[in-house]
């Protein structure tokens, strides 16, 4: 299994599309009661906010694909999303 230290800044940015979408899946997912969907669907949110941070902490400055790629829509109403894209926009 890689090490973080081995992901690069695409990697971890692709690995927050992935949590994103396991989110997005965790609210729809009518396998899991109604109180367990909300719970984790917060929890992949938050993994891919996490994971957001920290490929841009690695070098990750694509502020066009924050704004267009489909794989974020579940975070895009996030105030700590917002925040991150803002700040990535003025620093670009």
């Amino acid at each position: 299994m890689a090490s973080e230290r081995d992901l690069t800044a695409v990697d971890i940015y692709n690995l927050t599309c992935v949590y994103s979408r396991c989110s997005e899946a965790a609210g729809k997912d009518m396998n899991l009661p109604n109180a367990a969907r909300a719970p984790l669907k917060q929890q992949y949110a938050d993994r891919a906010m996490d994971a957001l941070r920290l490929a841009v902490a690695k070098g990750f400055k694509s502020v066009p694909a924050l704004r267009t790629d489909a794989d974020l829509d579940p975070l895009r109403q996030r105030d700590d999303f917002t925040a991150l894209l803002r700040e990535m926009a003025r620093s670009n």
